[in-house]
């Protein structure tokens, strides 16, 4: 039987995907949560127009983004898998980081810099949490 993705103690926790997509679950539902009531209260600017913006669509990919990390988090799935995911979200969100500072508008969803910030992290560190995972 495969091992599963269950986070432990003897293991790094950066290096580790279970705890990466822990950490992505509960910081992409503070994110939608945060977006859905500052956009309802027509405040969608945190820290200046041109740092964090919230749109709808954004939160809306923010709460379907959170519930794929909390199955690959949370789930009973093999490590491998979920290592295979963490690269892949990393990819992409080093991509949108990347993107970001030489397209800001990419249709339904804009990003500012306070994003690209925190789009590049998220995805080093799930580059870093799958390849360098011993799984």
């Amino acid at each position: 039987m495969s091992e599963l993705a269950n986070p432990s103690a003897d293991r790094n926790p950066v290096t580790d995907p279970g705890v990466y997509w822990r950490f992505s679950a509960f910081a992409l539902t503070v994110a939608a949560l945060l977006g859905i009531v500052l956009t309802a209260m027509d405040q969608g600017d945190l820290l200046g127009s041109g740092f964090l913006a919230f749109d709808w669509s954004h939160n809306i990919l923010h709460v379907v983004l959170a519930g794929a990390a909390f199955l690959f988090g949370f789930g009973n799935l093999p490590a491998r898998l979920t290592r295979l995911f963490a690269i892949g979200f990393g990819f992409v969100y080093g991509a949108l980081g990347v993107l970001g500072f030489f397209v800001a508008d990419l249709g339904v969803i804009h990003l500012e810099l306070g994003e690209n910030l925190i789009h590049l992290a998220l995805g080093a560190w799930g580059l870093v949490a799958g390849f360098a995972s011993k799984v």
